[in-house]
């Protein structure tokens, strides 16, 4: 086990040096797949807190790592000026984790930071479908965070976790990594029929397990083909792989090329899939279209939800309702 001084930081790598051993014992206990996951998702979280403890100002009851605060009176101070300290035994939340690097310049890759968390939450619901490539996923995502956060922290990745240690997750990820290139090119060869979704090939899921690991049935259909998942071993249809994850896809993507927390999509009224493209105009997993873009009366263009006024607008609509009733 490790032998650091700072608890937080111990804390940190026993948990990943627990997941890892763990991963290893799995043939011996299936039921090690979800200890495995558990504890180098937290091990990660750990070392993040480990940073903010150390950004603390001294005196601030560790004021980063809670996550609540209150305000005292500064009594070395010449004007009694009210200071902040952490409150509580409560430590911080992901989401204030990320407000906290954002401020400091830390560069995180929130991206898989929330694809990691949705991996882990994933597995905590379907436990009992655990897949040998579901901790793999896991333990290579929290390979990358690890080894880009480490200089932060003055580490080096193999020495923070230990040689053994450091092997295990190389060769884990390295395997997956090779499995999940594998899966990238048998999408890339299909003929996707809407470009959103060609350029999403690499954000799309498994509607069944969430995993990344994702074959085309038949490539070289041009739409519609059968999904087969190489972590739960499902297959999925077109429309519902999808259906499910091509929203998260687009609207991540946008968000990231201009910095806009806008919605790409919306709620398609046929298949009832966050999946009707507002580029496309039509809906992505199921293909329907509203048939019209702009109301026949006034010309602005249509939202989804006008789609029951059969070409009219909600304003239109109204006043035509208003007038029938005169």
């Amino acid at each position: 086990m490790s032998t650091f001084k700072n608890p937080l930081l111990k804390n940190a790598v026993e948990s990943i040096q627990i997941g890892l051993k763990d991963y290893q014992d799995i043939d011996k206990d299936p039921r090690r797949k979800l200890s495995s996951t558990r504890n180098v998702y937290a091990g990660v979280l750990l070392l993040y807190k480990y940073k903010l403890q150390q950004l603390s100002q001294v005196n601030s009851n560790e004021l980063l790592l809670k996550e609540h605060y209150t305000s005292k009176n500064n009594t070395k101070t010449e004007f009694n000026k009210l200071i902040e300290i952490g409150k509580g035994k409560t430590t911080v939340n992901v989401k204030q984790i990320k407000e906290y690097f954002e401020s400091f310049k830390i560069s995180i890759d929130t991206e898989l930071l929330d694809s990691l968390r949705e991996v882990r939450n994933n597995i905590e619901h379907y436990y009992t479908e655990l897949k040998d490539n579901d901790v793999k996923e896991v333990i290579t995502k929290v390979f990358h965070l690890i080894y880009q956060f480490c200089h932060y922290i003055e580490h080096e990745p193999d020495m923070l976790l230990g040689q053994d240690y450091w092997k295990i997750m190389l060769n884990v990820s390295t395997i997956y990594d090779e499995e999940r290139q594998k899966c990238l090119e048998n999408l890339k060869t299909v003929s996707w029929e809407y470009e959103q979704v060609r350029n999403s090939i690499n954000k799309l899921r498994c509607p069944n397990c969430y995993s990344e690991l994702i074959l085309a049935v038949d490539v070289h259909k041009k739409e519609d083909s059968d999904i087969c998942c190489k972590a739960c071993g499902k297959t999925s249809t077109y429309k519902d792989m999808i259906g499910s994850s091509i929203a998260n896809a687009l609207n991540c993507y946008y968000e990231i090329a201009t910095g806009v927390e806008e919605s790409q999509t919306g709620l398609c009224p046929m298949c009832f899939y966050d999946s009707y493209s507002l580029v496309e105009k039509r809906c992505l997993a199921c293909h329907y279209s509203l048939g019209y873009e702009e109301c026949k009366i006034c010309y602005e263009k249509l939202t989804l939800d006008e789609i029951v006024f059969e070409g009219l607008c909600s304003d239109c609509a109204y006043k035509i309702e208003t007038i029938r009733n005169e």
